[in-house]
């Protein structure tokens, strides 16, 4: 497994990516989702102080992946 720093920035296994890629072809995939104000606000705060700390191109969506990346889906509670 990568390290935190690869995963966060999408440095793990570039080289094997780039180079199966055809011309053309996206590794991603635009989405909708809705998250309430306080996680926005949330998620807001954590990029101005990754921003702060020297993170130059963190953005939203690289904190949010690097979460699903660390997620332990066996510590979320059933509702």
């Amino acid at each position: 497994m990568a390290d935190a720093k690869s995963t966060l920035y999408g440095l793990e296994d570039i080289k094997e990516e780039t180079s199966s890629k055809k011309e053309g072809e996206n590794d991603y995939k635009v989405i909708t989702i809705s998250l309430y104000n306080d996680d926005i606000e949330l998620l807001d705060n954590y990029v101005a102080q990754l921003k702060k700390e020297g993170h130059r191109r963190i953005n939203k969506s690289k904190v949010l992946r690097y979460a699903l990346r660390s997620l332990d889906i066996s510590k979320i509670p059933k509702e």
